[in-house]
């Protein structure tokens, strides 16, 4: 465990070994409990691999469309 500073603009500086495991716009869900903060990271489909378990090369029908919209509305919630 290490220990952090919050900054006067209310930033913290994650160490290396954080920084490592995630790229910049990634996303976190926050909960609080007490004195105790947890960060839990959002893991949102790429676009590419929803496109790659389509079942064939045809063009996706709207209902499909509409189906990878919703799924990937409801990750991002």
């Amino acid at each position: 465990m290490e220990r952090i500073k919050v900054g006067e603009d209310y930033t913290i500086e994650l160490p290396a070994e954080l920084r490592r495991l995630i790229k910049p716009e990634d996303e976190f869900l926050i909960s609080v409990a007490g004195d105790t903060i947890k960060l839990r990271k959002i893991n949102k489909p790429d676009i590419l691999d929803l496109a790659a378990k389509m079942k064939d090369d045809t063009e996706p029908t709207i209902v499909e469309i509409n189906e990878i919209v919703h799924r990937v509305r409801k990750i991002r919630r």
